[in-house]
């Protein structure tokens, strides 16, 4: 059963907190933190504040290293590999890759070659993300790669939050 989940990536960007709301506009996970600086890092909470999962910068860069721990234990350790072409496979793990174009942030999440989810650009200006999910139990890590992957740090300077879709601003903003 997929599942439709939408947070506003320029809110995260800006105030370094978002929440991730699903169709109904239920809220379902809150994204806090920051992102571009070694030590740097966003969390995954629950709707209650529980903190679900981290993914932490280790280094600053394209190619940054990274890692995502959830109770106390690491889930991945990696670097983002980026490719020069608009189109590129970021290797996170030997088992989880992002496939996507940086320019237009529309990437899929898989693992071990099963998509997971789908994230495009939502709303007016693109500044809401569109996660579609097929694999409930890998929300909190996919959510945490997409904040990532959208983070200004990890996208280039032109088309950064251009209208991508021509869909209303169900979400106000």
């Amino acid at each position: 059963m997929t599942m439709n989940l939408y947070f506003n990536q320029t809110e995260l960007d800006h105030s370094q907190i978002t929440k991730v709301v699903d169709e109904h506009h239920r809220t379902r996970f809150l994204i806090m933190g920051t992102w571009g600086i070694a030590g740097d890092s966003f969390a995954v909470y629950s709707p209650q504040g529980i903190e679900i999962l981290e993914i932490k910068q280790l280094t600053a860069g394209k190619n940054a290293m990274f890692t995502i721990i959830a109770d106390k234990n690491l889930i991945m350790k990696s670097n983002w590999h980026h490719s020069i072409l608009a189109t590129e496979i970021v290797l996170l793990s030997s088992s989880w890759q992002a496939i996507g174009n940086r320019r237009t942030q529309k990437y899929q999440i898989r693992q071990h070659a099963r998509l997971i989810a789908k994230a495009d650009p939502f709303g007016q200006n693109g500044q809401w993300r569109q996660v579609i999910l097929t694999d409930n139990e890998s929300t909190p890590i996919v959510l945490a790669l997409i904040a990532a992957l959208g983070h200004p740090q990890m996208t280039p300077l032109f088309g950064r939050h251009k209208k991508t879709t021509k869909q209303p601003d169900i979400f106000g903003v």
